[in-house]
């Protein structure tokens, strides 16, 4: 099973407890072995840490920081990066909601920081119910 992280830039640290027993459990118990996330804010970042950190434990996963435009700064990205194919065609500007539909398009389960009803992370996190996909908001 596949999993995918959408979230607010601004999402509190305090969150990363909560967001690493919630993949925890998604990994034990949902049988999930694959996670994308993107590249931009906090919930990012946490989500990249703590899916890193437990791959020591859990060593059949595996992990993508799924980028939306190449820049020269993501040539330092390493090995765990992905391109999605006709990304590169997308105007900038819609670069990543591109991005977070093609994470949403392949994967099973959306964990989500979304708090607020509109904004990006919000939008996205409705496209995947709408899709049926699992959606756990760590709200």
């Amino acid at each position: 099973m596949v999993c995918t992280f959408i979230g607010h830039r601004d999402a509190p640290w305090d969150l990363r407890e909560k967001l690493e027993s919630v993949i925890t459990d998604l990994i034990v118990n949902k049988k999930v072995d694959l996670f994308y996330m993107g590249n931009h804010g906090n919930f990012d970042r946490m989500a990249y840490q703590v899916v890193r950190k437990l791959k020591a434990m859990y060593t059949h996963i595996e992990y993508y920081m799924v980028i939306a435009y190449l820049s020269p700064t993501m040539a330092e990205a390493g090995e765990n990066t992905l391109f999605p194919q006709d990304l590169e065609f997308v105007h900038p500007r819609n670069a990543i909601t591109a991005r977070n539909k093609w994470m949403i398009d392949n994967s099973e389960i959306l964990v989500s920081y979304v708090v607020c009803d509109f904004g990006g992370a919000a939008k996205i996190k409705r496209m995947a119910e709408k899709r049926g996909k699992t959606v756990i908001n760590l709200k």
